[in-house]
């Protein structure tokens, strides 16, 4: 305690010193006095005035984090205030994931239209779908048709051209040109043609022609009376492929036109298109390719003979094939065996000389038709046909009927006797069964 009371004694000395003050001799002077025991507190004075603000200090150090309170009670909510000024609109962020489906609205009015829109980038190949439905298949639109059927209003033409039948009767497709005189095919195809000329005063000597080619000749001599000449037959066509009538001889173009009394005709007609033609033609069904040209049973020969007066009571070997669609006709027994249900058309034109002819056209050893032609001596041509229904395994054939009575006559340059025949329609329940057998 005594060395602290020294201390503040000195203190006191040095601090009580007057500045600049010194001892008479030159040096400092220090006075130091022993301070007595304090006395009693003296009455506090009167508040002086308020000094002048000072300048502010600079500022402290952050203190340190207080300790967390603890938390307290939920005050009451507040008012909402009121909605600021909107912002400037920022940089579109990432799109976020989809939300779940509100509830459906309730309906109301269809607004009009919007415009429309760009095609979009092509998706990704889906999936095979399961087969349809079958399809009907709509074949009867699809056959193509030609056919015609024209006269020749003059007689006498000239020969080796084709002669002009100006006189149309039908003419479907207009495949047949009344000023070539010549009928142009069209679709491919199994056609049938015939012919029916009057003639008069003149032998005739007429062949069908085709693409330059004569393919059946008839020749009937006229003794001075109206006489009629026919030929038909059965062919093949390609598009673009001609055919037409033709007086083939010099001075034989017996032909003969009257108004009053006989015409003369010329006709054809497509009887079956092409498989592969038709085929293509076809519409596609859910089920498959709809083939209707392999729906469509075909059946068509027509056959010549090479030899004369063949014998009666047997059918007739024609052993020249000009056309034989699925075989029916067989040369080594001259029957045609049915392989299809349905109505057929048959024709038969037979060139007689120096003999009668009794010719007829017998089904399953029964005769159907019977043709007797009384020869004069000279060729002369007699025809026959009919339509009939056949049954699979039927049979048909010609005939000599009558003894001595075989008048036949062939002649390479000449004349042909012609044989022919046709599928017309298939039965309806067999090509019904075809169909449903096929889809």
């Amino acid at each position: 305690m005594r060395a602290v009371l020294a201390v503040v004694c000195l203190l006191h000395c040095v601090l009580g010193q007057p500045a600049g003050g010194k001892a008479k001799g030159g040096g400092p002077r220090l006075v130091c006095s022993v301070p007595g025991s304090p006395g009693s507190p003296g009455k506090p004075g009167t508040a002086g005035p308020q000094g002048p603000q000072g300048p502010g200090g600079l500022p402290g150090r952050d203190g340190r984090d207080g300790r967390r309170g603890e938390r307290g009670e939920k005050g009451d909510p507040a008012s909402k205030g009121r909605v600021g000024p909107t912002g400037r609109l920022g940089q579109r962020g990432d799109r976020g994931p989809a939300g779940k489906r509100g509830p459906t609205g309730e309906a109301s009015g269809e607004g009009p239209p919007g415009s429309t829109g760009p095609n979009g980038a092509p998706g990704d190949k889906g999936e095979r779908g399961r087969p349809g439905v079958a399809g009907l298949c709509r074949c009867g639109s699809l056959v193509p048709q030609a056919a015609f059927s024209v006269g020749i209003t003059s007689s006498y033409p000239p020969e080796n051209t084709p002669i002009l039948f100006n006189k149309v009767l039908f003419n479907e497709g207009g495949h047949y040109n009344t000023q070539t005189g010549k009928f142009i095919c069209a679709y491919p195809g199994v056609y049938f043609f015939s012919y029916d000329i009057t003639l008069a005063n003149k032998h005739l000597a007429i062949g069908l022609v085709q693409n330059g080619e004569f393919r059946v000749k008839t020749f009937d001599a006229n003794t001075g009376n109206h006489d009629v000449a026919s030929g038909s037959t059965v062919m093949f066509l390609n598009p673009e492929d001609e055919v037409w009538l033709e007086i083939f001889f010099h001075d034989q173009n017996g032909l003969f036109y009257d108004q009053s009394w006989a015409d003369s005709l010329f006709s054809g007609f497509l009887l079956y298109a092409d498989t592969n033609y038709l085929d293509t033609l076809s519409v596609i069904c859910v089920a498959g390719l709809c083939r209707c040209g392999s729906l469509v049973p075909q059946a068509a020969f027509s056959v010549g003979i090479t030899s004369s007066y063949p014998p009666e009571n047997t059918p007739i070997l024609f052993n020249k094939v000009l056309f034989n669609e699925g075989g029916h006709y067989n040369t080594q027994t001259g029957k045609f065996i049915c392989a299809y249900p349905g109505v057929y058309f048959f024709s038969y034109d037979i060139t007689l000389a120096n003999k009668h002819l009794a010719i007829g056209l017998v089904q399953n050893g029964e005769f159907r038709v019977k043709t007797f032609d009384a020869n004069t001596g000279n060729h002369d041509v007699a025809s026959g046909s009919t339509v009939m229904f056949l049954n699979p395994e039927d049979e048909v054939w010609l005939e000599i009927f009558f003894h001595d009575q075989n008048g036949l006559f062939y002649d390479q340059s000449w004349a042909d006797s012609l044989f022919s025949g046709f599928l017309l329609y298939a039965d309806t329940n067999y090509l019904d069964t075809l169909s449903e057998d096929y889809a």
